[in-house]
């Protein structure tokens, strides 16, 4: 088969494609909105990923960065992440590692 041919097949599909969404607009609309709704959405996760995990953050030796997580006396995570007054006198005064 040569590539004259298949642009042929190629040109003739479109047509048939183009004729059939001009017959049904109702299908036409629903198909458009979502491939719309699709490549949005892409498009906004894309950007939350890229800036959240794939570009460096804008601190100088970002990659030192750590997260600190307050444990229970048995040494279990708690499910808060929040810090009392109390605990980060605590850690200010025993952490040797900061």
């Amino acid at each position: 088969m040569s590539i004259a041919g298949s642009l042929e097949n190629v040109g003739r599909d479109l047509r048939q494609t183009l004729r059939g969404f001009r017959r049904r607009p109702a299908f036409t609309l629903a198909v458009v909105f979502t491939l719309a709704l699709g490549i949005g959405a892409t498009t906004a996760i894309f950007s939350v990923v890229n800036g959240v995990v794939i570009k460096p953050l804008p601190y100088p030796d970002s990659e030192a960065l750590v997260t600190v997580i307050p444990s229970a006396a048995n040494g279990a995570a708690r499910n808060d992440f929040s810090f009392t007054p109390q605990m980060l006198s605590i850690l200010a005064e025993n952490g040797r590692s900061f």
